[in-house]
């Protein structure tokens, strides 16, 4: 028995192109699911990076948010506390002149003469020496009361000093919370209060002539007149710094 194979060559001829164009396709088809799958993979590591750099930017605004509103605060602190210092400093000084408060002392008597001078810190000795001779007669007095009236502007002038010294050691530990005009305007202040000061220890004290006394007193009506404007020029900018929460620099 004999096997016979017949051939259709125009059926292979046909089916050839189109296994190649099928395998093609197919090939095709693949490469196009393995890009779009690499693409894809890709975009979701892209959108996993994103989102891990949109958490980090989120928490450093987050954070430069929360420091922002402490330096803020803690600005508003400053300014008030450094405002009521020159105040006080302010106060001290004007106390040295021009329409001035100082006891009578001859009206004193004794008790009240002591109650005085503890009120004024007066050391032992002091108190002492004002109260040792201290008696009814007014010839007695007035030459005491003199050493008194002495006693109390050194006082002030002593005061003044410390309350003008707590100021600027204030301003200079506050500087990094002042803005560039505020900081000036403390620093110019300081150095009229401290040149004022320095008048008003001359003028109270003993190493001075009196012509010289005579000389500096002519200008500290205008002196204590500058630092007024000054603590008022500080006030109004002050003021309009944290009205707005500016952060000059």
């Amino acid at each position: 028995m004999s096997l016979n194979f017949t051939i259709d060559w125009g059926s292979v001829v046909i089916s050839v192109p189109l296994l190649a164009l099928t395998i093609w396709g197919g090939t095709k088809y693949l490469s196009k699911k393995y890009v779009d799958q690499k693409f894809l993979e890709k975009l979701e590591n892209h959108k996993h990076d994103l989102q891990n750099v949109v958490e980090s930017n989120k928490f450093n605004i987050q954070k430069k948010m929360y420091d922002f509103s402490l330096y803020t605060t803690r600005k508003h602190e400053v300014y008030a506390q450094l405002y009521q210092l020159f105040m006080i400093s302010h106060g001290s000084l004007a106390n040295l002149w021009g329409t001035r408060q100082i006891p009578d002392f001859k009206k004193y008597s004794l008790s009240q003469i002591r109650q005085y001078l503890s009120d004024y810190d007066a050391s032992e000795e002091e108190l002492e020496y004002y109260t040792r001779n201290w008696t009814g007669e007014l010839s007695n007095k007035i030459p005491f009361a003199n050493e008194l009236e002495k006693f109390h502007n050194k006082y002030g002038v002593g005061k003044a000093r410390a309350d003008t010294i707590k100021s600027n050691n204030e301003f200079l530990l506050s500087s990094l919370y002042l803005s560039t005009l505020v900081y000036q305007k403390c620093e110019n202040l300081n150095k009229k209060m401290k040149d004022l000061r320095e008048d008003f220890e001359f003028v109270y004290g003993d190493e001075m002539d009196t012509e010289t006394k005579i000389s500096i007193r002519r200008t500290l009506t205008k002196k204590l007149n500058d630092v007024s404007d000054e603590l008022s020029d500080l006030r109004i900018e002050m003021k309009n710094e944290l009205a707005i929460g500016s952060s000059h620099s």
